[in-house]
């Protein structure tokens, strides 16, 4: 029959497991601790509130400084004479931005909405000491805010409602001026009616053609004859106009016929000249007395100008 193991050490063996499951309860608790900071040194403060009450702030409302997270709101009590107090928790270092000027202001996390919060205000003054005492006031920021906006909206809507009333008296002066029998517009009416009764009538050149209608065919007539007129006097200036632009051309040409007919009259007379001294012809031909020549200013000044 095979004996049981049996361990020589299994007591120490125990106790080492037991001393490290301890070790380990122990780091567990110190990291909780300091995550919760249960080590941290806490200073407890009281606020009064003004007789309008607590401005919404209960037990467990989270107190700040700076923006920072530093404690809560224990309790909120009531004293014999019938006003309102809370005691607050300030954890760790924050204490020393707590001055004996500082304030306690009851804000919401939305302005106007949300969970009522503690803000206290860093001072300049004293510390305050353990279990020291801080006056809580509402919020004025918003209020403030409001107030702006509604500055705002007073600048622009005013001028506007102003403007706006200046707009309707105008509209009833206007209205009224055209309702008064005697106004422009009531005399321009009358005048259009009775304008309107002439030509129904048929007074006047334009009610005769309005009421003949012969009259008024006659007149389209000669209307389309004048414009058949127009149309042909329009042709002839176009005509016309083509007419002297030929002119103006060929009127340039002159001056220089006029030269060439020159210079070849005087060759000509050359050219005769020269067969009268030839001893061929001399005997043959008659001698005349030589004609005067033109004058060029003569022909010159009977150019045609362009």
């Amino acid at each position: 029959m095979a004996k049981p193991f049996k361990f020589r050490y299994v007591n120490e063996i125990t106790g080492g497991f037991v001393l490290l499951a301890l070790v380990l309860v122990i780091v567990g608790i110190i990291l909780a601790g300091n995550a919760q900071r249960w080590f941290e040194p806490v200073h407890r403060l009281t606020v009064t509130f003004p007789p309008e009450g607590s401005f919404d702030l209960q037990k467990g409302a989270e107190v700040r400084i700076l923006g920072a997270l530093v404690g809560s709101v224990e309790a909120i009590m009531v004293d014999e004479a019938g006003g309102m107090t809370g005691e607050i928790t300030i954890r760790g270092n924050f204490i020393r931005f707590v001055r004996t000027d500082s304030k306690a202001i009851a804000k919401k996390k939305f302005g106007v909405a949300g969970d009522a919060f503690v803000e206290i205000t860093k001072g300049s003054g004293p510390v305050l000491p353990e279990g020291g005492m801080l006056a809580c006031v509402q919020d004025t920021q918003i209020v403030e805010m409001i107030e702006e906006v509604i500055r705002q909206i007073r600048e622009v809507t005013v001028p506007a409602i102003e403007q706006v009333q200046k707009a309707v008296e105008e509209y009833t002066k206007v209205a009224e001026e055209l309702h008064r029998p005697d106004g422009n517009l009531q005399q321009l009416l009358s005048h259009l009616n009775a304008i309107a009764e002439g030509l129904e009538k048929g007074e006047g050149t334009a009610g005769q053609l309005l009421r003949d209608p012969a009259l008024a065919n006659e007149l389209r007539q000669i209307t389309g004859k004048i414009d058949a007129t127009l149309e042909q006097v329009q042709q002839i200036l176009e005509n016309v106009e083509q007419v002297s632009e030929t002119i103006r051309d060929e009127s340039g040409d002159i001056p220089g016929l006029v030269l060439q007919g020159r210079e070849t009259l005087r060759e000509s007379e050359i050219l005769i000249e020269g067969l009268q001294r030839h001893w061929l012809l001399r005997g043959s031909m008659e001698h005349d007395e030589p004609t005067a020549r033109i004058p060029a200013s003569a022909v010159i000044g009977k150019e045609v100008l362009p």
